[in-house]
């Protein structure tokens, strides 16, 4: 990136490491996407100081990002996390969240991902797996493959399902009071199991 940005003659802007973990537990976004955004704000003449912007982060909702909702006791946690950084990052946010009960992921991912890596990440902080496959997504990777790495990194409660959809239905059906539900992998993952949150919610709403 740095090699192409001098072959275009533009001036980089970088942000501090260390600056950026000071952001990374307020709101949704990491804190080095904070800043650097802060920064382009700051370049188009948009002066942005610390409190407004904790102010503005505070307030942020992304759907799909690290979104919580309460199902009756029951926490479900939509993370679009599809690579190892992203992956790593909602580990940070389990570990920060901890909770009495259980853990159970629904996970579909994309074939091309460094699906071993973000399994890693997340390595303990996972009590059982409810794979699923991604039936209309060419990229995607088979359920009984992703099981199998699954079980060669040291898991053991390991389900497959045709589809996120069915993977969410049958890890409500094992989950209670103080439990999670967390649905990650890819956007298809979330975006399948988001109008299903919403319709459970409307339901006992």
């Amino acid at each position: 990136l740095c090699q192409r940005a001098r072959q275009l003659r533009c001036r980089n802007h970088f942000v501090s490491a260390s600056a950026a973990r000071e952001w990374d537990a307020v709101g949704p976004l990491r804190g080095d996407n904070i800043l650097a955004a802060r920064r382009a704000a700051t370049l188009l003449g948009v002066e942005l100081g610390a409190e407004e912007l904790r102010e503005l982060l505070l307030e942020l909702e992304l759907p799909g990002r690290l979104q919580s909702f309460d199902l009756e006791g029951l926490e479900i946690l939509l993370d679009v996390a599809h690579n190892p950084a992203s992956a790593q990052n909602l580990a940070d946010h389990l570990r920060s969240r901890p909770l009495a009960g259980r853990t159970a992921a629904v996970f579909a991912v994309l074939s091309d991902k460094d699906i071993h890596a973000m399994i890693q990440a997340v390595q303990g902080l996972v009590d059982e797996w409810f794979v699923a496959d991604l039936p209309k997504v060419p990229r995607a990777a088979r359920a009984r493959e992703v099981a199998a790495l699954l079980r060669r990194s040291g898991a053991e409660q390991i389900g497959t399902s045709g589809d996120p959809g069915s993977a969410y239905r049958r890890a409500r059906s094992v989950l209670g009071d103080a439990d999670r539900l967390l649905a990650f992998g890819s956007f298809y993952t979330v975006a399948a199991v988001l109008p299903l949150v919403e319709r459970d919610l409307k339901q006992i709403g």
